[in-house]
């Protein structure tokens, strides 16, 4: 399953958790971007439960992290 979480920050550098999400093994990549959120993040799980347990619960307790969006790809 793919999907990708848009993160908004407080106070942290996003280069600096782009490379702690990058050691998580769900995590494919991750682009620093200007906009809404700081952070874009395309992870592979087998299934909900997976991006819930390996990927978010990690995501949200990172320091800086304040707001995270899931979008799940349909197809």
């Amino acid at each position: 399953m793919i999907s990708y979480l848009l993160i908004s920050l407080a106070g942290e550098k996003p280069a600096m958790v782009a490379q702690e999400l990058l050691k998580l093994e769900s995590v494919e990549n991750v682009h620093v971007v200007y906009g809404d959120c700081d952070l874009i993040v395309h992870a592979f799980t087998e299934n909900l439960i997976d991006l819930r347990e390996s990927v978010l619960t990690n995501v949200v307790n990172l320091k800086g992290v304040k707001r995270v969006s899931t979008l799940i790809v349909a197809e």
